[in-house]
């Protein structure tokens, strides 16, 4: 499986023959409509994780979809209510259900996103797990089922601290972490540093995916 992150916590997945691109948000979207982003044709599908505007930015959906006219869009009951406003047809996902997208064998895991502030409603979030072994957890902090290969950590979050993700991945104990939700960061700084140390000494290897880098599983 080939991973390619674009930014924040959007990425794209290949197995096979099957492309899935993940939150196409606003802390994306510059990197998105840049020349070598909207060569990114063959999407078979988008999964998006809720609806908070930095990991669904409606604009850049519809580039996506006007690029790959037989895309699927996916996402939990939240999504398809905002995107039917807009005209977009979902197929909506349930918590724990299984379903399949060409060569990817996928399950939803539906939460409350993580909590901001009593004043503040929670959103439902969901996280995807591709082929058992790659988990997308979105903005909750849940850790999924199985032995996970890479696990994605929402870093630079406002709603969790360092030491709350650093214990997410010790919790979840995959082989190896790499940050998603990192769009505002300048640099990831201590969050490299301090998660390549502390999770490598219980075994955990940190990888530093950047936007524009592709990494294999």
């Amino acid at each position: 499986m080939k991973i390619y992150k674009i930014g924040h916590s959007c990425f794209t997945l290949k197995q096979g023959n099957t492309t899935i691109l993940t939150d196409p948000g606003q802390f994306s979207s510059d990197n998105l409509e840049r020349e070598e982003m909207r060569k990114i044709r063959n999407v078979n599908a988008v999964l998006v994780t809720h609806v908070h505007g930095d990991h669904l930015n409606t604009d850049s959906l519809k580039a996506i979809m006007g690029n790959n006219p037989n895309v699927e869009v996916i996402g939990n009951q939240e999504v398809h209510g905002l995107l039917g406003g807009e005209g977009i047809e979902v197929h909506t996902v349930k918590d724990k259900e299984e379903f399949l997208v060409g060569d990817f064998k996928l399950q939803a895991f539906e939460t409350d996103h993580g909590f901001i502030h009593k004043t503040i409603s929670a959103v439902r979030n969901t996280g995807y797990l591709f082929n058992g072994v790659v988990y997308h957890p979105g903005d909750a902090l849940f850790a999924p089922p199985g032995e996970i290969e890479l696990l994605g950590v929402p870093f630079g979050a406002p709603w969790a601290t360092i030491g709350q993700l650093i214990d997410y991945a010790i919790e979840v104990h995959p082989r190896r972490v790499t940050p998603s939700h990192d769009g505002l960061l300048r640099e990831l700084g201590p969050f490299q540093s301090l998660s390549t140390k502390m999770l490598g000494e219980v075994g955990i290897e940190f990888i530093p995916l950047r936007p524009g880098e592709e990494y294999e599983v």
